[in-house]
């Protein structure tokens, strides 16, 4: 088994995601001692390297490397490894934007996986009901949210069908987090052009790079719900 870690977002807020590659075609098989080390290792050095806070990403390290150790890895498959790789992260720090996956094999450039889990699950939304007798528009975002085009045109395709409601309930309760730019896009449905506003702050380990995020200036069928309803 050959497996790899390929990529940790740096930021406070908004996604940060492990992926873990096998070349395999089946994820049922038990990582190997040398794949499992290879991983933790990875993992914990990349933590360090660019998570945006050093105290937390020390104990981030310590903690896995004292699990390995302890054998708590052993036997595991991919999916279950990366499982309990989240598990133990959150345990440490509550960073529920922080979680390490399974990615699916990758295919030709520019091709999509057959049966692509992102599109089953209609890329983190899962339904839009409008009640006409109340104005009001239900949009089940069960996620994660995802940074792809075609998860930003179902949300925009959402968001479309809720316009003409004078209420919208965006719900959340069930969705692990994702890419920081969804949740900014769906934000930025409610303010006109021009009345952008602020959204969050970006951190990395890089404390020059910080950045401030506002909402977008334009969206599809922008909505201004907090402008037309005030009363």
């Amino acid at each position: 088994m050959k497996s790899t870690l390929t990529k940790l977002a740096g930021r406070a807020m908004g996604a940060a995601t492990v992926l873990l590659l096998s070349n395999l075609t089946t994820i049922a098989q038990t990582v190997s001692e040398a794949d499992r080390h290879a991983v933790v290792t990875k993992l914990t050095d990349r933590l360090v390297e660019v998570y945006p806070f050093p105290e937390i990403s020390a104990k981030y390290k310590e903690a896995l490397l004292k699990f390995e150790a302890a054998g708590r890895y052993n036997n595991l498959t991919e999916n279950e490894l990366a499982s309990k790789l989240t598990e133990d992260l959150r345990k440490t720090h509550k960073d529920v934007h922080l979680r390490v996956s399974r990615s699916a094999p990758q295919g030709p450039r520019g091709s999509r996986p057959q049966g692509n889990s992102d599109a089953k699950s209609n890329y983190g939304f899962k339904k839009v009901e409008i009640d006409g007798a109340t104005s009001t528009a239900y949009v089940d975002i069960p996620g994660p949210f995802l940074g792809s085009q075609e998860a930003f045109e179902m949300a925009a395709a959402a968001m479309g069908m809720s316009a003409y409601s004078k209420y919208i309930i965006l719900d959340v309760r069930h969705n692990p987090g994702g890419t920081g730019q969804m949740g900014r896009f769906l934000a930025s449905y409610f303010y006109n052009p021009g009345r952008e506003q602020f959204y969050l702050n970006g951190f990395y380990k890089d404390r020059k790079r910080d950045e401030q995020e506002w909402t977008y200036a334009y969206t599809p069928a922008n909505i201004c719900l907090t402008l037309k309803y005030t009363s």
